[in-house]
């Protein structure tokens, strides 16, 4: 940096390692971020039963149900958005081949 912090030359405007950066950053959220989108009930419900599973053992009963009951809905509504997912890709217009 030049005395009192102002640059006064032309910045890069194209920084291939900057760009190569941007590219794999949008690589892995374009392509995980819709994958886990598509888990997250099976994630969530899998994660509640293992904590339900932990209570048992540690013997909250009563408090390993109530996750056991969340975990079921989890795998119920993602059920229930699978149908639905499909019959939306159903809809859309024949495509010219």
């Amino acid at each position: 940096m030049p005395p009192g912090g102002v640059l006064t030359g032309p910045i890069a405007a194209h920084d291939s390692r900057a760009a190569d950066t941007a590219w794999l950053t949008l690589r892995i959220v374009f392509g995980i971020v819709p994958i886990v989108a598509g888990l997250d009930k099976v994630i969530v419900g899998l994660w509640l039963l293992g904590i339900a599973l932990d209570l048992v053992i540690a013997g909250y009963h009563d408090i390993a149900v109530r996750d056991a009951v969340m975990a079921v809905c989890s795998f119920c509504l993602a059920r229930l958005t699978a149908p639905a997912t499909q019959a939306h890709r159903a809809m859309q217009p024949a495509q010219a081949t």
